[in-house]
């Protein structure tokens, strides 16, 4: 059986090349394991030592798990197909005018998009894949830059 290693990039990797953009850096987090010796990479290993010795070493929380990744992934491709062929403000999503959308105003919104009511669960991974600052809601900051990443995606189809 072969050995597989993974690499993690930060959440909102955008793999779009911008113009201007050199200063921009990519996170990617190395799994615990490849520094480790998983697949006996000796160069990830030498690091795995030395972050050893200085005691800074990750831990299991400095890593966010696969399937959220995916969850998180899948979730913000949904919120292409709701907003990508519409033209939906974000004052239409709105629907007590508070200036932020909640997750009740989400689940309206999914609601009419699906035909049916989503579960809690889609819900709270459809809030939490736009919610930057993870205080629960989503703002006009936060839509807008969800809907400038689908532009760039969609011109990057294009290209």
């Amino acid at each position: 059986v072969p050995r597989r290693g993974y690499l993690q990039v930060d959440l909102d990797l955008d793999l779009m090349p911008h113009a201007g953009d050199h200063d921009e850096e990519l996170k990617v987090a190395l799994p615990r394991n490849l520094l480790s010796g998983f697949c006996k990479i000796q160069p990830l290993m030498d690091i795995g030592n030395r972050l050893k010795e200085e005691g800074s070493f990750p831990g299991p929380d400095d890593y966010i798990p696969a399937l959220d990744l995916v969850v998180r992934h899948c979730s913000k491709s949904r919120w292409f197909e709701i907003l990508g062929n519409r033209e939906i403000t974000f004052d239409d999503l709105d629907l007590n005018h508070d200036g932020v959308l909640d997750r009740h105003e989400v689940k309206q919104m999914m609601t009419s998009f699906l035909g049916h009511e989503p579960a809690d669960f889609v819900v709270d991974n459809m809030m939490a894949s736009v919610d930057q600052d993870e205080n629960g809601v989503i703002d006009v900051g936060e839509l807008s830059f969800l809907i400038a990443s689908m532009e760039r995606e969609e011109q990057w189809r294009k290209f």
